[in-house]
Order: structure tokens, then sequence, then C-alpha cells
């Protein structure tokens, strides 16, 4: 079945980030999603302006959703060239970011709010379950945008 003018969202991205992201969070990664999958595009140049708009968020809230969203390696922003610009002051005064979804190679977004196991959301492999029901994940296996194109196939 072929949905006309829908960008699709893994159920796993669903299942297993929506719990621990704030609204904030939410609301800009989407429209990361949109502004890139949606449009069949690696990455995109949104600008603040469009984060406003599209969000309803306002201009401090969109810049510290960003750094934790990069931070958590949900996202990737890079300037014109694909230089990866990974913190807030390097990213100040430039005319043009580009975003896209990141790889969760550091899962510091799970392994800081994620009461269960989170191996399914990319395949990490768990280190230890032995002392809390938090796992230590040690290794990458698909990004988001993996996980995002395959259903594009």
């Amino acid at each position: 079945m072929s949905l006309k003018n829908t960008t699709p969202v893994s159920n796993d991205i669903l299942d297993q980030l929506l719990p621990h992201l704030s609204m904030a969070e939410l609301k800009v990664f989407l429209v990361i999603t949109r502004q890139t999958h949606g449009w069949h595009k690696k990455r995109d140049w949104i600008s603040q302006s469009q984060f406003i708009q599209k969000t309803g968020l306002s201009r401090q809230t969109i810049s510290q959703t960003l750094a934790t969203l990069q931070h958590h390696k949900l996202i990737v922003i890079t300037n014109r060239v694909g230089v990866e610009l990974g913190t807030p002051r390097s990213r100040k005064g430039k005319s043009r970011l580009y975003y896209a979804l990141g790889t969760l190679q550091d899962v510091n977004l799970l392994t800081m709010r994620c009461k269960v196991s989170c191996t399914s959301l990319v395949g990490l492999s768990v280190q230890d379950k032995r002392n809390s029901t938090k796992g230590i994940f040690t290794k990458r296996v698909r990004s988001i945008g993996e996980i995002i194109s395959q259903l594009f196939k």
C-alpha cells in the first residue's frame, strides 16, 4: 500500500524513542524527519524561522532542543560543505545549517532514561543487565536514517 503525502516514521522509533523524548524534542525531531526523509533527502537546510513556524516553539527552546538532540546523536548538524558543527558555539552566526537524522553510536538518551532493555531499537548489544534494568549499550548497528529508509524500499 502506498500512501501519498505522508512521511514514514519507523515503528522502532515510535515504540522506543517516543516515551523518552520531551514534547519539544519530538517536534523538532519530526520536523527534521519530514524535511529530510519526507522529501527523500539525507540532509536539508532548515532555517530557525522554519523551526519556529513548524513547531510553535520559541527560538531559545529550539536552540536548546537542537543541542540536546545532537548531544544524544539523534541528529547531525553540519555546514554547507558537510563539516559537523558539534556545539552551539560552532553553529552561532552560521548563515545556513543543514540537518540530518543521526546515528545511535552513543545512545545517551536511552541509557539515561530507558527503564527496560532498548536493544530492539537499533540492534544494540547489552553489556550488563545484572545490576539494573538499564542496559549499557556498547555497539552501533543501525542508524535512525537506516531504519527509516527501510520503509522506502
